[in-house]
């Protein structure tokens, strides 16, 4: 009984000293993947900023105005809005030119 028990443990350390190997192995290739990408990747925070154009030309309407809403935007870090910059076109459109 006793020799049963022990060979059924020693069974057991040995696989986990095989598996061992391996998780090392993931160990080492996830922290090389996260340096190369920390060191290749730009900053989020220094990439140039978009602008939103004035005006964008549409074939057959009419442009009204534009207003630029960012002001309307406050702390958009605490309300989990991604947006920084924001503008409404106003457009109209009249279909008797068309014809």
């Amino acid at each position: 009984m006793f020799s049963k028990s022990y060979s059924y443990k020693k069974l057991k350390v040995t696989k986990i000293q095989a598996s061992k190997k391996y998780f090392l192995i993931i160990a080492l290739a996830s922290s090389i993947i996260a340096t190369g990408v920390s060191v290749f990747v730009p900053r989020y925070n220094e990439r140039s900023k978009f602008q939103l154009p004035d005006q964008v030309s549409l074939s057959e309407w009419r442009s009204l105005s534009s207003e630029n809403l960012s002001p309307l935007l406050q702390n958009p870090q605490e309300s989990g809005v991604a947006v920084t910059d924001a503008r409404r076109y106003l457009y109209t459109f009249n279909p008797s030119q068309i014809y």
